[in-house]
């Protein structure tokens, strides 16, 4: 004799939450990952007057400009 109830099995059918994307946020004098292959970004330049920085990643070469709305150019 038990003296609890025994828990019924969960459905297998149970729906996981949806995952968002975490939000990139620039702050300048941190590196940010390359928006062309995703590899490590190296900081090569900050310009505190535009609010943006020069990198360029070290897996596939290419350099970008960033600020604080975004990719600003990308070079290859």
């Amino acid at each position: 004799m038990a003296l609890l109830p025994r828990r019924r099995a969960r459905e297998a059918t149970r729906q996981e939450p949806p995952v968002d994307e975490p939000e990139v946020v620039v702050r300048l004098g941190f590196a940010t990952s390359c928006p062309a292959c995703g590899g490590r970004g190296y900081l090569d330049h900050i310009d505190v007057t535009r609010h943006s920085q020069r990198q360029h990643c070290l897996t596939c070469g290419r350099t970008w400009e960033i600020s604080e709305d975004g990719v600003i150019d990308l070079r290859e």
